[in-house]
């Protein structure tokens, strides 16, 4: 039976397909009087609309950056009826969907989260690294002629003197801007059509490109054809696929069909050292350096 008063549930989707919804995630969707979408910020690998519809048995409205951002379409829907909004990951790993929750909140609109698998936890997983060991995450944008920012590669620097790792996301860019001229040659993308929404999303090589291109404008030798680096395609998938190795020779290395993110450890604990070689194929060379 559905709800008759307003209420905001955020619905986490985990990181690939529809099997990562808890039951009673699903539960709560089907009982929903209007279910919105959004997959800007995180496009969860294997999973179309049309297949989540059917699932469920909810129409889902997918929502653009600018729908989600102002709030207003979903806010309405809620301060009258049972909205639930779907996100890739875990619904608070993005601070947009955080404010959504603080705006509900001044509207009196009831909310609560409904978890579920997230890149920040899984990546670490897959490596063999303790999560306890990683400083602040950063986010590798597809550069343009007037907009390459640097602020990854200084979060990157400042995990180093700590000794932390860091987790270093890959660029979605949603629509059709990607065919912007300002776009720089030389970063290449992977071209996905979901559901009739363009999305371009950054692969490991174009990562290690971009961070590469990074140290040649800053110079302060944290990104060198030596430093070792790690990437995890499709986490949380039946393909996924973890490998670690030295900038120099993962530049190279083609990870396979998105989606991607890039780790680059600090101080390694012994056993983070072994789970990287035996795992994930890094040189064993690193074994001695612990």
């Amino acid at each position: 039976m559905k709800d008759d008063s307003g209420r905001l549930d955020f619905v986490g989707l985990g990181l690939w397909g529809s099997e990562g919804i808890s039951t009673e995630a699903i539960s709560v969707i089907r009982e929903a009087d209007a279910v919105f979408a959004e997959f800007y910020t995180s496009l969860p690998g294997g999973v179309a609309i049309s297949d989540l519809q059917d699932r469920l048995g909810s129409d889902i409205e997918l929502l653009s950056r600018e729908q989600v951002e102002s709030g207003n379409l979903i806010m309405d829907a809620a301060l009258k009826e049972h909205v639930v909004f779907l996100t890739g990951g875990d619904s608070m790993s993005a601070t947009t969907h955080v404010e959504l929750r603080l705006r509900a909140g001044e509207l009196n609109i009831p909310t609560r989260i409904y978890h579920a698998p997230s890149v920040l936890t899984a990546v670490p997983s897959e490596l063999g690294l303790s999560h306890y060991k990683f400083g602040r995450v950063t986010t590798l944008v597809f550069p343009r002629k007037n907009f390459f920012p640097t602020s990854p590669y200084e979060a990157i620097r400042r995990n180093f003197d700590q000794g932390l790792h860091t987790l270093v996301l890959m660029d979605i860019i949603a629509g059709t801007s990607f065919h912007d001229e300002e776009m720089l040659p030389g970063f290449p993308g992977t071209e996905m059509d979901h559901k009739g929404s363009k999305f371009l999303l950054m692969g490991s090589q174009t990562g290690f490109l971009v961070l590469r291109e990074m140290e040649e404008m800053e110079r302060r030798n944290i990104i060198t054809p030596e430093t070792l680096v790690c990437a995890v395609a499709r986490a949380g998938g039946d393909e996924v696929r973890v490998r670690a190795g030295h900038l120099r020779e993962m530049i190279n290395v083609d990870m396979g069909p998105p989606l991607h993110s890039i780790v680059i450890p600090g101080n390694l604990h012994f056993m983070e050292a072994r789970a990287l070689v035996e795992i994930a194929g890094a040189p064993r060379d690193i074994l001695e350096r612990q």
